[in-house]
């Protein structure tokens, strides 16, 4: 068994190949009666095979292939039909299987069995046909029209941590191929209405040609149109059957929605979720058998039925609902028991508050939890900054606002914001013709995007399809959350690092390279140096995930200078690369804005740096006149490929910064040592002030 299915395997495109030049073969070669059954069974077999995948599978990606085998099944039905149609015509004989199809549906009245053919026709090409071709049109343009919703908001996801880059990839992939799916599924249900239509065609060709050719053979003419039409029929059944089960299983999948069970389990679960409409069936059928002249047996039966079905649910769920109580106080009790007196005096050094509303956001049964996601942000975090951000406890707080939720730094607040369950955000996006804002036609609750202050709405799941549908990035309340405590934990990630934090990572590099510590820490520098140097670096948000190079750098300059920030200039020199391409667009270009030589010069003589902090002295308006400068180049420049960081020398270089960042606090500063590195660098603006 193994052998054969390694061998099918490995030879699926010679099997393939051969099946293709196999239905040609049909459509050409006369075949006796005795071979057209065999493939008339295998043509019913692969129908029926058609609907049992698609009523199994979980979501319609997982049989993306289905439009190519519609395709090749269609082929081959018409294949056939051609050679018992050669049949029929040439030998009035075309096998066992279309005469017994015949005889069974006739049943001896001819008309009858025409009438029944025609109703399946009916059944097919109006019905099944015509509805699968209308839903797959209208999903493939729904689908392309939210693909730039969707890329946006798998980037939003990859930007706050709440996914990896590998899982970016794979839902990207996954988005391009449910474009191309429903894409091809739109052309592909023309193959099955175009199927029913021949199959109306072959069965007029295929009487009056077999009466005429009855006559001409000496048949009398009631004779001659009995056999034929017999024939026919049968031929016309044994090809339109399996083409119903396949228009069936185009309806399915076109129709199926992605979960994470097969059908018959999600309308299980759907149909006896609400378990008062089976009590309330049953009392109407009930109603029904009391009228006069309607049968009382059939209704009634069926009302007890029902009756005794909606009883046995009713009491399971009055069952579990106790068991669930029932845990819920024994996990309660546990957690009181468990409680000592010195964790009360505890302080998680990162903690998320919920307000009374938002408590279901915790829920365990919600997938991915809120848990994983924090997680997963915490994973992304240690990759960017290099840095372990502690556990983060959530937590309950009846105190805050029902829908707000807050973020706490050693017990203290350093965010909060506002989130609505069960509804979703819509970022503002390009404005419409005329300068219409994008948000203009969408109905919700207006509001900033928490983490980068953008204008957005709340909205609920019917005004988030129509979101999608012009093409606004759409977030659900826990990526909103999560992308706001992503930016806050790198805003803050200098507060975060600790001295154990430093020492463990001390511990990790001594554990695979011994000798990089060996003479530094705690020869050279303490942990405590060590601490404020790397807390300098994450305050500007650059990465201490290479600390081999950072320890090296450090030991090559201790003999040079002892002052923290002159050699956290020097760590900086090294990273430049990193830091480079934090910033770099697309394009590789770093956009810079620069000071003119004059400002920047005044700009040295007020500032006067010592080891732990800048002093300056400059008029209040010159200072404010050089950050009005800085933002009016970088509204001019929003279609810029990268972000634009501020360009200076080295030695003004953190006094400058720290100018700035209380009134902008995203704005990088780099010194020109630090661009050296960088394959190339674009001025955008100058900043001139003049006295």
């Amino acid at each position: 068994m193994k052998k054969i299915q390694v061998m099918l395997l490995f030879q699926s495109d010679t099997i393939l190949v051969f099946s293709v030049m196999g239905i040609l073969l049909v459509l050409l070669i006369p075949f006796p009666p005795i071979i057209l059954d065999f493939l008339l069974c295998l043509n019913i077999s692969i129908s029926i095979l058609l609907v049992l995948i698609t009523l199994n599978i979980h979501e319609p990606l997982e049989f993306s292939t289905f439009p190519a085998v519609l395709l090749l099944t269609t082929l081959f039905r018409l294949a056939l039909n051609v050679a018992s149609t050669r049949l029929i015509l040439l030998k009035g004989h075309a096998g066992s299987i279309i005469q017994s199809f015949g005889n069974f549906v006739v049943g001896g009245d001819v008309l009858v069995g025409l009438v029944i053919f025609l109703i399946l026709i009916v059944i097919q090409f109006v019905v099944i046909t015509k509805g699968a071709n209308r839903i797959s049109e209208v999903t493939a343009r729904f689908t392309l029209d939210a693909m730039p919703g969707k890329q946006m908001s798998i980037d939003a996801d990859l930007n706050s941590g709440a996914i990896t880059e590998e899982m970016a990839q794979i839902r990207r992939k996954k988005v391009t191929q449910e474009a191309e799916f429903y894409g091809t599924m739109d052309g592909a249900g023309k193959f099955v209405r175009g199927d029913a239509i021949a199959g109306i065609i072959i069965i007029a060709i295929n009487i009056f040609g077999g009466f005429v050719l009855g006559i001409k053979r000496g048949i009398s003419p009631e004779e001659a149109l009995k056999l034929y039409i017999i024939l026919t029929v049968g031929d016309g059944l044994v090809s339109q059957i399996p083409a119903l089960l396949i228009a069936l299983a185009t309806g399915i999948l076109t129709t199926k929605t992605s979960s994470e069970s097969h059908l018959a389990e999600e309308m299980k679960l759907q149909f006896f979720r609400h378990t008062k409409t089976l009590g309330m069936t049953s009392v109407i059928l009930f109603a029904f058998g009391l009228m006069p002249g309607l049968p009382t047996l059939p209704f009634w039966g069926i009302a007890v039925c029902m009756g005794f079905l909606y009883y046995g649910l009713k009491k399971k769920e009055k069952i579990g609902k106790e068991i669930q109580k029932d845990g819920e106080e024994k996990a309660k009790k546990q957690e009181k028991e468990e409680a000592k007196e010195e964790d009360w005096l505890s302080l998680d050094r990162i903690c998320i508050e919920l307000g009374y509303k938002l408590i279901d956001l915790a829920d365990q049964n919600r997938k991915p939890t809120l848990m994983e996601r924090v997680v997963l942000l915490r994973e992304q975090i240690a990759r960017d900054l290099g840095m372990l951000i502690p556990p983060i406890h959530i937590v309950d707080n009846i105190q805050i606002s029902p829908h707000n939720y807050a973020i706490l730094l050693e017990g203290e607040r350093i965010a909060q914001s506002t989130l609505y369950p069960e509804h979703y955000l819509v970022l503002e996006g390009a404005p419409q013709p005329g300068g219409k804002s994008a948000l203009s036609g969408i109905i919700g609750i207006d509001t900033r995007e928490p983490a980068f202050g953008l204008p957005a709405k709340w909205v609920d799941n019917e005004q988030k399809e129509q979101a999608e549908m012009i093409g606004l990035t759409v977030i659900n309340e826990i990526s909103v959350m999560i992308t706001h405590l992503s930016e806050v934990l790198k805003k803050n990630a200098a507060k975060i690092l600790s001295r154990d934090d430093v020492h463990f990572l001390i511990e990790q590099i001594k554990k695979n390279t011994p000798k990089m510590v060996e003479g530094i820490v705690p020869e050279i520098f303490s942990i405590t140096e060590l601490h404020q140097i790397l807390q300098n670096l994450l305050s500007e948000k650059v990465s201490i995930r290479n600390l081999p190079r950072i320890l090296q750098t450090l030991s090559f300059y201790a003999s040079k200078t002892k002052d923290i920030n002159n050699l956290t200039e020097m760590v900086r020199q090294n990273l430049a690369a990193s830091i480079c391409s934090r910033y770099q667009g697309s394009s590789g270009i770093l956009p810079v804005i620069t000071l003119s030589p004059d400002t920047e010069y005044k700009l040295r003589q007020a500032i006067f740096p010592d080891s732990s902090k800048t002093s300056v002295s400059l008029p209040p308006d010159f200072l404010q006149r050089i950050i009005t400068g800085i933002v009016d180049i970088k509204e001019k420049a929003v279609s810029v490929d990268g972000d634009p960081v501020l360009l200076v020398n080295m030695d003004i270089r953190k006094g400058i910064r720290e100018l700035i960042f209380h009134t902008l606090p995203d704005m990088a500063v780099l010194s020109f040592q630090e661009v050296l590195s960088c394959p190339e660098v674009k001025c955008i603006g100058i900043v001139q002030v003049k006295d």
